[in-house]
């Protein structure tokens, strides 16, 4: 083997097993595996509001995820022969277009994105308000990184408030072929989780555990939401986590959830000196 070639083969076969002890398994320049650092889905459901406080409204928030995906390069010397293996970001990715889109409590209650909606861009939400406003006071500027649309006249407060479900189409008609994402709360779904139980993006006995662990008892407290743990784009219900109404953020990036009391509950009494405390579960916390 020539002196050049031998380089060439040694330098890329130190990216591959640095690849490899990345955890991204074998990969080469053209084919690598991208599944692990891009997202899971273009465009998912992010948080849900269920149960609004008196005289506010329902609420689901999408979001497109705004990941820059990375491609392992070999670059070439002065003499064209290879120097250096590093990485090059790819182009960004264009807008999404979700113009017919519908967001369905698999109960007969769909809300369709208008076309007048732009593209959507990478990292913004677009807020919809099942208030029954009407798409005239639908807000479809970008610039702020939030879309906010409302339903039409008489699509309000369509889920229920101790356990329901959400789902997300890529059209009008549902089916394992189009539905996007998913998320049941307070219960399990049943049929209603069918399509996306075909597919695989959820169990049918599953939903977010965490909406068990509210003080007093309640599956969801007023006010508060269903929401993504920061970072996390799984399909899981591990992947959701419950908010206080003081840590709702409709439009932006969600927070780590704060932790509260589970144990003892609020009035107990006890002539146990050994009283259990406990607190809500936080993700990846020890």
């Amino acid at each position: 083997m020539k002196a050049k070639s031998f380089f060439v083969f040694a330098v890329a076969l130190l990216v591959a097993l640095s690849l490899q002890s990345a955890g991204l398994g074998w990969a080469n320049p053209q084919a690598a595996d991208l599944a692990s650092i891009t997202p899971v889905v273009p465009l998912r459901l992010n948080e849900v509001l269920p149960r609004p406080v008196h005289g506010q409204y329902e609420w689901v928030e999408l979001y497109r995820p705004g990941v820059r995906t990375f491609l392992p390069v070999i670059l070439q010397g002065s003499r064209g022969s290879a120097a250096a293996a590093g990485s090059a970001p790819a182009a960004a990715s264009p807008g999404l277009d979700i113009s017919g889109w519908q967001v369905s409590d698999e109960d007969g209650h769909n809300y369709t994105v208008p076309d007048a909606l732009p593209p959507v861009p990478p990292g913004a939400f677009v807020l919809i308000r099942f208030d029954g406003r009407g798409s005239r006071f639908d807000d479809y500027d970008f610039s702020d990184g939030v879309a906010v649309l409302h339903t039409p006249p008489g699509l309000v407060n369509v889920f229920e408030d101790d356990a329901d479900q959400v789902a997300l189409y890529a059209g009008r008609n549902h089916n394992p072929d189009t539905i996007r994402d998913f998320v049941a709360y307070g219960g399990p779904p049943s049929e209603d989780a069918d399509n996306a139980v075909a597919a695989g993006l959820w169990l049918s006995h599953e939903f977010t555990g965490p909406t068990e662990q509210v003080p007093g008892g309640e599956v969801l407290a007023q006010g508060g939401s269903v929401g993504i743990y920061p970072g996390d784009l799984t399909h899981s219900p591990g992947a959701w986590a419950v908010y206080e109404a003081r840590q709702v953020t409709p439009g932006n990036t969600n927070p780590a959830p704060a932790p509260y009391f589970r144990n003892p509950p609020d009035g107990i009494a006890t002539t146990d000196h050994r009283i259990p405390f406990g607190w809500s579960n936080v993700a990846d916390v020890i």
